[in-house]
């Protein structure tokens, strides 16, 4: 009997019992953890970035596009006045 409890224990996980030895292990895991979510934390940042200037640049084709009828416009309103 005396063995089935030392085998369970061996299967069990048991953390250092040196301070320094705990720190250092929390201290990993700590970096292992941000090492996973800072990088896609900042690819999704980037991500959210490309599309905010994707919109800004279709925008201003339209703004150029709209920008241009109106000349158009004008310069023919300028030339049926200018016939008169």
């Amino acid at each position: 009997m005396q063995e089935d409890v030392r085998g369970v224990d061996a299967l069990m996980f048991t953390p250092p019992t040196d301070s320094l030895y705990k720190f250092l292990a929390i201290f990993g895991l700590i970096m292992l953890g941000w090492g996973a979510w800072f990088p896609l934390g900042k690819y999704y940042e980037y991500k959210l970035k490309e599309v905010e200037l994707k919109l800004a640049t279709e925008k201003t084709a339209l703004k150029a596009e709209q920008l241009n009828k109106e000349y158009s416009q004008l310069t023919e309103d300028e030339k049926r006045y200018e016939g008169t």
